[in-house]
Order: C-alpha cells, then structure tokens, then sequence
C-alpha cells in the first residue's frame, strides 16, 4: 500500500485491471489515505478519465450524478465502506471500494495469482510496470506465476533497448555497440541502473557489471560506443602471452579507461572473448564490424600496444603482423642452409588462425605457395640430371609447372613489407635454380633438334591430332578447345578449378599424361598453325581453318559432309548471345559433327596487357570456357584441352634490339650469354631452317610486355594434352589419371620425421586351422590370388620402390574380428594388398595426411578413393568407434592406430 499521492498512471492500471474481469466498467471508487492532487480530466488513447477527490459521501453522489458511458469515472476517498450506502455502491463496478495497492493491480493486469519476490523487492517496480501497459494490455500468464524473468524483460526492452536477445555478456556487448541505447540507460534513474546491473549479473555473470560501467563512462565522456572494442584492445594488453612485456601499457590503458584500476583478468579474459565471439558471428554489416576492429586498433596504438596485436585473432594490425612474422621466418629460412619448415607452418597456422584469413584468400595462397616452393628446395638438392628431352619435358609437366604456378603467384608480393620482401628473395632463389633447368632443357632441345630425333612419349606438336585426337575421336564425339599460349603453370591451375566439376582428367594406361612440344620458334603463326595443319608450316586463322578441315586423320574418323570444324575468337561470341555464338553451339550439339574445335586466345590476350593484374586461371577467368564445357557435356563429348606453346611473363626481362620476334632472332651474330642457336628441320625459319633464341627468361627482344613467347625455356615450349571426361565411359586404353602433384606440394603435414618406430605389444599370434584332410588352407590361398589381382590393378608409382608392410598390419589382416567385419562390409570391400597400401600411407604420415597425398601414394584417382574411404570405415569403425576418419574442412583422413588396434583385439 502507497502512501503517497495517487498518481494517474496507478488510476489507470487500476481501471485496467479492474477491466480484465469486467469489461466495460465506467465508474469505480479507490480508497486512498492520500487525496488526489491532480487535474480532474484526463484524456488517454481517445479514453476521457473524469477524476474526482470526494470526502464524503454527498461528494460522491454529485460526482456520479455527472458520469456517462462516453467517459470514465473515477471517485478517490479515503472513507470506510460502512460510510458508504447502497445508492452509491449500485452505480460502481464493481459494487465496493478498491483499495490502490501497485502490486495487486499488477497482479490483475497480468491475470496471476503471486508475483516473483525477486521483484516485489524493487518497490518502484509495479510502477514501471503500471506506467509501461500496452495499448491491449498484458497477455495473461497461463501458469499464474509472474516471474522475475518476465517483468525484467519488459523493463530491459524499455530503459535498455534489450529486446529479444538471451541475456547474456554477448547480448550485453552487442547491446553495447549502439550509442542510443547506452544513452537510454544512463539516462534512467539510478535505482533502475542498479537494480538492472545487479539482475544482469546474477544471469549473465559479474563480467557485466564491466562492462555497463564501461559503456555509460564512455557515453559520458566521449558518446562513443567503447565497450566491445575495449574488450578486444584488453585482451591483447592482458594477455598471458605478454605478461612482463606490457606493464606500461596496463597502466597506461587503467588510467584512461578504467578509472585507474582495471577488473580482474578473469573478467577481462571473459570480457574479451565475448567481444571477439560477438565480431565473428553476430555482427553482419561489415561497416560495423571493420569500425569497432580499428577502435580496438586505436586503443592499442594509444597505450602503445600495438607491436603485440599479433595476440589478437580479430585485430586488423595483427594479421599484418602475423604476415610480417612469416615473412621474417621466410627470409631465415631462404638465407640459412637449413630449410626450417616446422617454424614456418608455426606461422603459416597462425595466419590461417586469424578471423582476416577468409577475406583474404590470395594473400593466403601466396603463403601456401610460398611454403611448398620452401618444400621444394629443401628436396630439390638431391634430383638427378635428366637424360633426354623426354625426361625433362616429363619432369617439366609433372613437377616444373606447379613450380613455376606457385613461383609465379608471388609475382604479385604482398601489402605488407617484411612478406613481400621475403616473396622477392625465394622468387629469385627458385628462378635460379628453375633457369638451371630451363638451361639444361635447352640443350637437349637443341641436340634432339639438330639430330632429327623422334620419340614415343614427347609428341611434337603438329603430330597432336593425329597421335591424340583422332583415335578418341574414332570412339566418341570430342571437343578440342585450344588455349592459345595454355603453359604448364596455367594448365596446372585450371586443372585444379576444374576437375571435380563434373569433369575428370584422363591418362593413357600405363604411361599417363604426355608432354607435347612446340615448333622452333614457339610462336603462334608456326605452332599454332602445325597444331592445326598437321605439318610444320606458318600461317594464321585461315590457314588453321582450312588445314584443320582436310586433316587426314580427323577426316577418317568423320561422317561424309561433316568434316572437322574449327572456330577462331571472331567467332565465339555474337551479338544476340552475350556467352557463345548459337553456330558452335549448334556444331557441338550436332549428333553428325564428330570432331569440332575452338581457339581461345584468353591467355595470349593476357601477355599483351594485365601487367599490374594478379590473374588467377579459372573457368570463370577464362569466360567462354564454362560454356564450352556445359555444351560439351550434354552433348556428350570428351574434351581435349591442348595449347600450342607456352610463355613467360616479365620479371624485369632485359630487353635488345634485333631482327625477329620477342623471344627469338635470326641466326645474324655470335650467340650471347643466356642464348642457344637452334638448328634443324623443326625450326621453321624458311630456308636456314636455324635461329638463336634464349633459354633464360630473363631476355627478351621485342617490347616490354607483360609475358613473351618464342623462346626455347621448357615454360614456352612444353605443351599439355588434357583429356576430361564427364561420364563413366573412357575411351579404350585410358583411365582416370590418378593425383600426380608432387609430393612438396602437399602442406598440411610437415615433411616426414625419421622419428623411431613406437613399440606395440602385441598379442601372440593364433594360426587359423587347416580343414580336416587339406595341407593347405583354402581361404588363405584365394586371398592371396586376389591381393595379387589388386596389386596389379593399383600398381605402384615406378618412382616409389614397394615397402615392407608394418607387422601390425600383417597381424590385423590375419584377425578374426577382421575377417568378420569384412563379411559384414559385403562383396564391396577391397583385396587386403588395398588395404595394406591405405593403412600404409597414413599410419607413414603419422596418423594424418590429406586427400591428395593418400591419392597420390596408393596411386588411385580422387574421385575412387572417397569410395574406397567410405567402405574402409565401414570395416574399421567398429561399433561406431572413429578409426578411420576423414575432416572435409581440412581435407584429411586420420587413423587412430591405438584405437584400431584394441578394437581388433590385437595388444594386450
């Protein structure tokens, strides 16, 4: 009971409440010992409220005698129900006097019968309720219990803007980040302030208590929204990591921040995680969260923290930082004689740790390329010379490409200093040792050129068609798409966008993927136009054309009256179709038309301009090219990608005056450093049939360009033969080509520890029974003839000698809990020889590797081997157990060999 003056807003709720049990009422009568002071007529949402103090009863006659239905009236007193007679009780609802007591008004407003001592603590709480009714009132509570939480979250929606969020320190800190609603809070009363702060911490823990003190601080002093952003810049300045390193910085953050003495760390630590779980997950507009990063950068700038932003996982100036560590560890790496890779996928993780990574996905590639060609130094002291130009186009194709792909991609170098510094320093250490290659491949050339050699496994470009294309043309309807100035580094990167997109890559059994080589020189107008014509010849599109049409071997495998096609890049595209012009797409639709080319000239285009465009080679790059693929694919064609020649781009190429082309020149004065003389039937200069050109990338004769071609470096004149498939049925004699990137380039894992063999206890070894009558047991010798059918199925890589197979795996594969499993996986499940190799491959790595190298060393195509996975943990994952598990985030499969090993009964 209030012994304070009525107010209107109690009359209201009053009238409100008496109303939830009889609608309608107009005229009710409140005992109050404390007389009415206000004005006599309210007006309240379209309601008249017609107040009336009376101190007796003739009052109280006179007062209704002027009531009516279009207003309500409302009689205060302070008299005794015995004072008052049956005439005036007649004409209220209802027929007695209401006593003006908040708590049960709120009781009436919201239809229950007891209200949460955690509230009725807080007096002044019916009067916020009162004040705050909605236009309909409150719902009913249906369990007759109104709880604190229930009351608070109408007050908290209405002093703090806290609607529809868990209270918890998130919903606080994000709260926090809109300067009106802080504003709201603080200016509320002071027992509302409290009272809310004490509730927030006893849900949402005493963090909260920081944090509204730090909001309404900042408010006060500067209007911004300081919260969050404090609690990110705390994080950094109170981090274990930096304990000792950053007292000045404390003192100087308490000062300015936290009235000179900062909450304990487990309130900051807690403080800080929130702000950094609020940054990655809630925050949607970009704006937002990139202004509240870089106050928590300036926070750190100003207290002079900013050198250990690097502890921040959020923090902007930290993933430079961490950029700026890795580059530092790089340059280490290149300049010492020992490669330290551990140290470096220290770095590496760290980067790939921070929020930024995501956003910045180039930049991460960089790193990953960087850390595969630090691999690949590290192993490339001990390769032996190669032989012929065979073994060096082959190595070029298998290994050189992905070199030069990622060597490349550092081009570009990095925003942040000390990483681009350190890109600069290994591009220029891989280029030597790449031109020591480009060199030794040269001369090969050379001599194979002038010796008028031939050779199974190199196919010289204007035999393409007829060794390549026409036989599978014989079989099945194809596409040749021709990437003008395709290398092996931009075949390599498109072959790693494409494949896996319906599509995969084809080899020749029992040789795999073939190199191809350019004319002499390897321009477009000659090898092109030998690619095209079938022979050694110059010429451009016209000539390309015709020759492609009466070339012998295609013309075989065609009908009559369809001949091969071949369009140019006039062609491509027309004015009614923005992607491909309807004639090619007509031609490659055609059930008649067997044979139909395309020249795309997206990579020669390049070479002309582009110089400050970090390209990267993707279907999407290449724009005609998705297109191509689609028509192909529902017109059932196999594609065969080709190009003819390759090129270098300009990495500060010297350039000189001579008579010739970009990259070559005619046979006019002595040979200069970094240049070869090139002499032969292959070299189609007419009449000489000779010409100098350098091996070096780093010579060039025409204009600076963005990249150049005409040289004889394996980079221009090595061509790949791509064959990609879109359904199950190959052509005769290929298959699937299995993962052939090279072993450095597989960075998930560090290279692999002579570390010592961990011992195993295992169990005594219990001989299966022979059957009665037999000196053999039967079952033993059909597993043996069908681990030598998988063995000759899945041969192994002829660079990788066969090793000598673990004893618990001999142990495992002679297991009676084994054999059962197996007997349950049905006919699907593999040879043993099948999974002795993938046991093999992962317990050689640790325990972990990724995809492409457990590919790679069963030598068994991607697109198999998550079939292969599936029934192995079928078999191994007993009872549910993981075993055998694969993460697709991060692409690898992880064996649990002690688990396996208990599971299987094996160890003691």
């Amino acid at each position: 009971m209030k012994d304070a003056s009525p107010t209107f807003a109690q009359i209201k709720a009053q009238v409100a409440a008496i109303r939830k049990k009889l609608p309608g009422t107009k005229s009710i009568a409140i005992r109050s010992k404390s007389k009415w002071s206000g004005n006599s007529s309210y007006e309240d949402n379209g309601e008249v409220f017609q107040i009336h103090q009376c101190d007796s009863p003739l009052a109280m006659r006179l007062a209704l005698r002027e009531s009516g239905n279009e207003r309500t009236t409302v009689l205060i007193t302070d008299l005794d129900d015995h004072d008052i007679s049956d005439d005036i009780l007649v004409r209220l609802k209802p027929r007695k006097l209401i006593p003006l007591d908040s708590w049960q008004i709120v009781k009436a407003l919201f239809q229950v019968r007891a209200v949460d001592p955690r509230v009725t603590r807080h007096g002044w709480m019916a009067d916020v309720l009162m004040d705050l009714i909605p236009p309909n009132g409150y719902p009913p509570v249906a369990t007759g219990f109104l709880d604190a939480e229930t009351v608070w979250g109408i007050v908290l929606d209405h002093y703090l803007g806290l609607s529809g969020y868990s209270l918890d320190l998130l919903a606080v800190l994000k709260w926090s980040i809109d300067t009106k609603n802080v504003e709201r809070f603080c200016s509320a009363p002071q027992m509302i302030q409290e009272a809310t702060s004490e509730w927030l911490v006893s849900t949402a823990g005493p963090t909260v208590a920081a944090v509204l003190d730090c909001a309404a601080r900042s408010s006060k002093s500067n209007g911004l929204a300081e919260a969050l952003p404090l609690g990110l810049a705390a994080g950094v300045v109170f981090s274990k990591s930096a304990k000792g390193k950053l007292e000045r910085a404390i003192g100087k953050l308490e000062s300015k921040y936290f009235d000179g003495h900062a909450p304990e760390y487990s309130i900051i630590e807690r403080w800080s995680a929130a702000a950094t779980e609020v940054v990655r997950l809630q925050l949607n507009d970009v704006r937002v969260k990139q202004t509240l990063l870089q106050r928590a950068d300036e926070i750190l700038r100003e207290v002079g923290a900013e050198p250990f932003a690097y502890l921040s996982d959020t923090s902007p100036i930290g993933f430079d930082l961490r950029l700026a560590d890795f580059g530092k560890q790089l340059s280490l790496s290149i300049a010492g004689s020992k490669f330290d890779f551990e140290t470096l996928i220290e770095a590496r993780n760290s980067i790939s740790q921070h929020d930024r990574h995501s956003r910045e996905r180039r930049r991460l590639e960089r790193v990953d390329m960087a850390m595969r060609l630090v691999r690949w130094l590290g192993e490339s002291q001990s390769r032996d010379d190669v032989k012929s130009l065979a073994d060096a186009a082959c190595r070029h194709l298998s290994e050189g490409g992905y070199i030069d792909w990622a060597r490349l991609t550092l081009r570009s170098g990095d925003p942040v200093r000390e990483l681009s510094e350190a890109y600069a320093q290994l591009f220029e250490k891989v280029t030597t040792a790449r031109e020591v290659d480009s060199l030794r491949f040269a001369e090969l050339l050379r001599d194979w050129t002038a010796a008028k050699s031939t050779d199974e496994t190199i196919v010289p470009v204007e035999q393409v068609l007829e060794r390549m294309v026409a036989p599978i043309a014989a079989a099945k309807p194809v596409l040749v798409v021709v990437i003008d100035g395709m290398s092996v580094a931009v075949f390599r990167e498109l072959m790693a966008d494409v494949l896996g997109h319906d599509w995969v890559l084809l080899a020749e059994e029992g040789v795999g993927l073939r190199p191809a080589l350019a004319t002499v020189p390897s321009v477009t107008e000659v090898s092109r136009t030998s690619l095209m014509t079938g022979k050694l010849a110059q010429g451009h599109a016209p000539n390309e054309k015709v020759g492609f049409a009466e070339h012998p071997a295609l013309l075989k495998t065609c009908r009559s009256g369809f001949p091969p096609v071949l369009f140019h890049k006039a062609s491509l595209q027309e004015t009614d179709d923005s992607s491909l012009a309807a004639d090619i797409r007509k031609e490659i639709g055609s059930a008649h038309r067997k044979i139909v080319g395309v020249v795309v000239n997206a990579v020669d285009d390049h070479l002309l301009k582009g110089e400050q465009i970090d390209t990267r080679w993707s279907r999407d790059e290449i724009k005609v090219l998705p297109v191509l693929l689609h028509e192909a694919k529902m017109a059932g064609r196999t594609v065969i990608l080709l190009s003819d020649h390759g090129h270098i781009l300009d990495c500060n190429a010297k350039g000189k005056q001579y008579e010739g082309g970009e990259r070559w020149r005619f046979d006019e004065t002595n040979v200069s450093e970094g240049e070869l003389k090139i002499t032969g039937e292959r070299v189609v200069i007419p009449e000489t049939h000779k010409l100098i050109a350098p091996w070096t990338e780093k010579i060039r004769y025409g204009i600076k360009k963005n990249g150049y071609h005409g040289g004889v470096s394996p980079q221009e004149m090595v061509i790949p033969i791509a064959v990609l498939n879109s359904s199950n049925a190959f052509p005769v004699g290929w298959s699937e080509a299995p993962v052939d990137t090279p072993l450095w380039w597989d960075i998930a894992t560090s290279p692999a520890a002579s570390e010592p063999e961990t011992v195993i206890n295992l169990k005594p070894a219990e001989p299966k029974p022979v059957p009665s009558g037999m000196l053999f047991n039967v079952d033993e010798l059909v597993q043996q003839a069908e681990n030598a059918a998988s063995a000759v199925a899945i041969p192994e890589s002829a660079a990788t000698p066969p090793k000598a197979q673990a004893e618990w795996i001999s142990r495992l594969l002679l297991s009676h809990v084994y054999e059962e499993q197996k007997r349950l996986g049905g006919r699907s499940v593999p040879a043993d020889a099948v999974i002795t190799r993938l046991l093999q491959a992962i317990d050689e790595r640790g325990g972990k590797i990724t995809s492409a190298a457990l590919a790679r060393a069963i030598q068994m195509p991607p697109l198999r081997l998550r079939g292969l996975l599936a029934i192995a943990q079928r078999v191994f994952n007993v009872d549910g157990y993981e075993v055998l598990s694969r993460d697709d985030v991060s692409d690898t499969i992880q064996l649990d060999r002690a688990l396996l090993l208990k599971q299987f009964d094996l160890v003691e």
